[in-house]
């Protein structure tokens, strides 16, 4: 696969780039056999969680949790946080993920979280970053 380059907005490209991005991110999520155990909590929420290649070496970690409302329906959201540098594994367990962490380290099943009502996949970006891993150049 090709790398892709997300460095700059608002010119350009980027809105190809975006899509490029958005196409080969579901064509990987469609054949990846990877999938994580729902931590034990009060309440198991379906997920996966993987690599997508963006390159001979370059790999972005994903892990995606389906809506718990109805996931052929409802909308799919893609978080990726800002930065960039900044793993979206701290959303997903501090922020709109379906579980946050207690001061015990116990997980409690968020009632606010955005997989409520869509599919929310959560990518570290750019490679580095969180989970997401490369060789050098």
């Amino acid at each position: 696969m090709e790398v892709i380059k997300l460095r700059k907005f608002g010119g350009g490209n980027s809105a190809k780039k975006v899509m490029k991005l958005l196409t080969i991110l579901a064509a990987a999520l469609a054949v990846t056999p990877c999938t994580a155990d729902a931590p034990d909590g009060p309440e198991s929420v379906y997920n996966d969680a993987g690599y997508i290649s963006v390159g001979s070496s370059k790999n972005l970690f994903y892990w995606m949790f389906e809506s718990r409302n109805d996931p052929s329906t409802d909308p799919v959201i893609l978080w990726m946080s800002g930065g960039p540098g900044c793993s979206s594994q701290l959303a997903l367990f501090g922020e709109n993920g379906p579980y946050v962490v207690e001061d015990d380290l116990t997980l409690k099943l968020n009632q606010q979280s955005w997989n409520n009502n869509a599919t929310v996949i959560w990518v570290d970006q750019p490679v580095g970053t969180g989970f997401s891993y490369g060789g050098v150049p």
